[in-house]
């Protein structure tokens, strides 16, 4: 599994890509993931999305406690920063990014 698509985000503070050296280190912890897990799904989506809500997690992929999924995925190595948000209703959520 090699990334070819570099995605890039913004955020308040810095502006952060997806570098090849994070690519080797996505395909190292996925190939010690499940392929029906859901580290595998958030991982996965975070590598091509760059980000991901609860909101997003929880309707794409059914996954309840994205805080431990995110929790789990850091453990294994992955670099994810989160960053507290308000939508139009000024309700507070996280969003997680992979650096």
């Amino acid at each position: 599994y090699v990334q070819k698509l570099k995605p890039s985000f913004m955020t308040a503070k810095r502006r952060f890509t997806l570098t090849s050296a994070n690519t080797i280190k996505t395909t190292e912890i996925r190939n010690r993931i499940g392929h029906d897990s859901q580290l595998r799904m958030i991982m996965d989506h975070m590598v091509l999305k760059g980000n991901i809500s609860a909101m997003e997690a929880r309707n794409l992929y059914r996954v309840e406690r994205l805080t431990s999924r995110i929790h789990e995925l850091k453990k294994l190595g992955l670099d994810i920063i989160s960053e507290r948000k308000y939508d139009l209703t000024n309700t507070a959520y996280t969003r997680y990014f992979l650096l």
